[in-house]
């Protein structure tokens, strides 16, 4: 790229301040008269440093390329030629903005990290909130494969599973999604993915992305009700998709086989990514394809089945980047993933009734009679427009997004038991969904006044169903007069319109304050038509529900600079998660309310000790208003509740500490003290009730040396250490509630790598602890635990390679 090719040797005046590094660099070249040539793909989501006043153009190029790891070289008098190498020391923030344990292995190159979760480009050092970003290198390292593998190496956040990858629930803060709705958004890029009522079970399905051709991962705690709206109170989980390379061709091709204890064969995973510039610096497009099969390690002590729980992950992607000019640019993208498991990671162990015991059939082996598959597709599509004004940027976000859940669960033990003879009974769950979204937005550039309005607009449809089944235990045939017990369709809506303005205030140089405000009006309704017959004989019909909330959130955060990688920030901020109709049972409420939060929070990040160590904390309180929780019948059967208040409050802490050259430490840990503050007589909790999904610790420690081999050839080793602190399964004091018990694992890796390959070995659980994330208390004639088993020891090798 070029500006003006006037040489220019004396001082001139400046006046860029910091932004994206492609717009400071052609601003540079204006005001200095000199070309300056870079290639975009280096500069690509990296921030300038701002410069102010007279300076000599060679100063000038330095204080805006300060922190990017790039470095320049001048060609003739004119010219100046940005390229990668010989940056300024930015290591160690590079390292805590990916999460520790996420720096490259020689970071004298590294650039800071820069985040887009408050709709700006920015250094994740200067956002006033608490994020982590999970980079390409992290994922790659841990070969992660879903949530959990990677969700401990971030502080304070809770991924449970139901068995498999797509049975996700995230928990942060204390604020967990037990309830149907979730409370943690998910966003690919520019738009939002999944529900935001209850009725297609997001809440226990999140978005599970296959974390292949990614940039990066962006984790936000605490409330963005103002910048996400509805279902953001507990945070922000924001995948990062790598855009289309305007000039560089690239092809990436890469595979793994690995083993798992208990399992009888090798899981298998390919991937490969094209980048094709059609029109050199105009067009291009960018497509990859993935696919995981990881065999099954349960048995079925029951049914004599090996390896039951055997799971298909398959997806790819296509993006098409159209940049006409500098000021306009359009980027089309295409996402399809589908997760197919046969049955679930469960093993079925025995309790005196308050703790789990050991297993009921041996290690690693479940009881239940009937399969229990779990299917879920997701399809994506979204375009970004972003039009520069030179007074403001204009970003119009679009997306519609479909998905197909069934799940299946063995209820043999409830309500196969219940059947004039002992038979099976399986309740099948079914949801399917349909979203479009559309976001305009209007925001300033970098200036002494930053201002960002918006205009968004969300249309959802959901049909569910749910049917339990009494069928004979010999022939597998429907019990007369039995046979369903439940059937039940739920057709929803849910519309929801929203405004939201955010501004930042410069005070001075050192102290900004940053403010948002948002209004949203959200409306549902729900048509359900069912009939029940052992759980309310001859009970049949209609039921139509509809509801609306109005509701107001804000944030303010004020932040002060200690330095150019130091700050301080305070901030308070609200958040809102949507009631809605409740389905139709005995005993049920019509309805669940919407809950609010507010809250209050101050954190501190910097380097240290010149840039050897970073450290990022921050302390939190948060008030829960009207809370909603998952409550069931008699029959064990879910449905929504409002839970009086709740107070969650704690601390996160990450540090990096890169004490040589290639070598990095890494400790997070957070403390969460989640409790109800309000009794709830109706469903048994106390004043003071310890709330689910919330333990009190959770810590990992990480280590990574990077060495040179000889010529191109690097090596690489990495250990990780997670740990989770117990936990309850549901509110303290609910029947059939359980408690999990704490767990820990250690993960190794190796690797050697030059320009073009990549060799890995890794192993997973090292130990072979058998921990179990997850559980419920099935209350039979006998009672017993279903647990989820945390993955045994896992090895496996891969290659890559780039062209």
């Amino acid at each position: 790229m070029a500006a003006s090719p006037a040489a220019a040797q004396a001082k001139r005046n400046f006046d860029i301040p910091r932004q994206d590094l492609s717009s400071a660099l052609e601003a540079f070249g204006k005001q200095s008269g000199a070309e300056i040539v870079f290639d975009a793909s280096d500069v690509r989501n990296r921030l300038s440093g701002p410069v102010r006043g007279q300076a000599e153009p060679v100063h000038a190029l330095e204080r805006i390329l300060q922190g990017t790891g790039l470095t320049f070289q001048r060609v003739n008098a004119s010219t100046f030629l940005v390229k990668r190498g010989g940056g300024t020391r930015t290591g160690p923030a590079y390292a805590a903005a990916e999460t520790p344990a996420a720096a490259e292995a020689d970071p004298e190159d590294a650039p800071d990290i820069v985040v887009t979760g408050q709709k700006r480009l920015e250094r994740a050092q200067d956002v006033p909130i608490s994020i982590s970003v999970v980079g390409t290198r992290q994922l790659e390292r841990l070969h992660a494969s879903n949530l959990q593998d990677y969700a401990a190496y971030v502080p304070g956040l809770i991924v449970d599973t139901g068995g498999s990858a797509g049975q996700a629930s995230i928990t942060m803060r204390g604020l967990n999604a037990r309830g149907d709705t979730t409370m943690v958004a998910t966003y690919i890029d520019e738009a939002p993915l999944g529900s935001s009522n209850g009725y297609s079970a997001e809440a226990n399905t999140s978005f599970d992305m296959m974390p292949y051709d990614l940039e990066r991962i962006e984790v936000l705690r605490g409330p963005q009700g103002t910048l996400y709206g509805a279902n953001s109170m507990g945070g922000l989980l924001k995948y990062v998709t790598r855009a289309p390379d305007l000039n560089d061709f690239e092809a990436r091709a890469g595979g793994e086989s690995f083993t798992t204890r208990g399992a009888s064969d090798l899981g298998y995973a390919g991937r490969v990514s094209l980048n094709l510039p059609i029109v050199t610096g105009e067009l291009a497009v960018r497509a990859s394809l993935f696919r995981q099969d990881t065999p099954g390690f349960i048995d079925n002590a029951a049914t004599g089945r090996k390896d039951q729980n055997t799971l298909l992950q398959q997806g790819g992607r296509v993006a098409l980047l159209w940049k006409p000019s500098d000021q306009l640019s359009i980027k089309l993208t295409a996402i399809t993933q589908r997760i197919t498991s046969d049955d679930n990671a469960i093993v079925a162990r025995d309790t005196d009734g308050s703790v789990a015991l050991g297993p009921l059939g041996g290690d690693l082996t479940n009881t239940n009679l009937l399969r229990e598959p779990f299917r879920k597709n997701v399809h994506f599509l979204a375009s970004t427009l972003i039009w520069k004004l030179g007074w403001a940027e204009f970003t119009s976000a679009t997306s519609y997004s479909r998905s197909n859940l069934l799940g299946v669960q063995d209820m043999s033990a409830i309500f196969g038991a219940a059947l004039p003879e002992p038979g099976l009974s399986g309740l099948e769950s079914r949801a399917r969904l349909s979203r479009f979204t559309q976001e305009l937005r209007l925001a300033s550039p970098p200036g002494p006044l930053q201002w960002m309005l918006g205009l968004y607009f969300n249309d959802e449809r959901t049909k569910a169903s749910q049917l339990l089944t009494a069928k004979d235990m010999a022939t597998g045939a429907g019990v007369p007069e039995f046979d369903p017990i439940l059937s039940a369709d739920l057709d929803s809506g849910y519309r929801e319109i929203a405004g939201f303005a955010n501004a930042t205030v410069k005070v001075s140089d050192a102290f900004d304050i940053t403010g948002g405000l948002r209004w949203a009006r959200n409306t549902q309704r729900l048509r359900q038509t069912g009939h029940r017959n052992l759980i309310e004989p001859g009970a049949e019909g209609t039921f139509r529900g509809r509801s609306r909330d109005d509701v107001v959130t804000y944030a303010i955060s004020p932040q002060y600079r200690l330095s150019r990688n130091a700050m301080v920030y305070a901030r308070v901020a609200s958040g809102y998660r949507p009631g809605g109709p409740n389905p139709i049972l005995p005993g049920v409420p019509r309805q669940v309310d919407a809950d609010t939060i507010v809250n209050y929070e101050a954190g501190f990040k910097g380097d240290l000790f010149d840039r050897l160590l970073h450290v990022e904390v921050s302390a939190y309180r948060i008030d829960w208003k009207n809370i909603q929780v998952e409550a069931k019948t008699e029959q064990n059967l879910s449905y929504g509740a409002n839970g009086g208040r709740a107070r969650s409050q704690g601390v996160e802490f990450a540090a990096v500490l890169q004490p040589a050259k290639g070598l990095t430490l890494g400790f997070n840990t957070a403390y969460t003290d989640a409790f109800l503050t309000e009794a709830v007589p109706d469903e048994g909790w106390a004043n003071g009730a310890r709330l689910p999904a919330a333990p009190s610790w959770t810590r990992s420690l990480t280590a990574s040396y990077g060495f040179a081999i000889g010529g191109e050839w690097r090596g690489e080793l990495g250990a990780g250490y997670r740990y989770i602190g117990k936990r309850r399964n549901s509110v303290e004091g609910t029947e059939q509630g359980l408690i999990l018990s704490a767990y820990d694992a250690i993960d190794l890796q190796a690797g050697i790598s030059s320009g073009r390959w990549n060799f890995g070995l890794y192993v997973r659980n090292l130990t072979d602890r058998r921990a179990y994330t997850n559980g419920a208390l099935i209350a039979t004639f006998r009672d017993y635990v279903s647990s989820v088993v945390l993955q045994p020891r896992t090895i496996g090798l891969s290659l890559d390679a780039t062209f």
